[in-house]
């Protein structure tokens, strides 16, 4: 194919607005995040009462987490009549997801 003098330009433009969309889609705030996490949460409250039981969290993930560790993040995190409420659980996934960020190293080691 022949190439015009704009096309190089163009195709720049178009490489830095996929970046940005890539990045934007990345970010924890954003909506496609934001909507991912919720929908996490609504599965895994098999109950339906708006909090997640020790037993509904065991299902993060596929059960990669012990019994003992789902039980002392409930002892040591603030939960709700003994359930994690939505905010417990976005500190719990931000924690998951992002180990090597100084929150999540704050997070695990108030339950060690």
């Amino acid at each position: 194919s022949v190439k015009t003098i704009g096309d190089d330009n163009d195709d720049a433009a178009q490489s830095v607005m996929q970046q940005q969309l890539n990045a934007f889609k990345n970010n924890w705030f954003s909506v496609e995040n934001a909507l991912r996490v919720y929908k996490m949460y609504l599965e895994l409250d098999v109950d339906h009462n708006g909090t997640l039981s020790q037993k509904e969290m065991l299902q993060f993930a596929g059960s990669s987490l012990s019994n003992l560790c789902i039980q002392r993040i409930f002892q040591y995190k603030k939960t709700w009549d003994g359930e994690m409420d939505y905010k417990g659980f976005l500190n719990f996934v931000l924690a998951m997801e992002c180990k090597s960020h100084v929150c999540a190293l704050n997070y695990w080691w108030d339950i060690l």
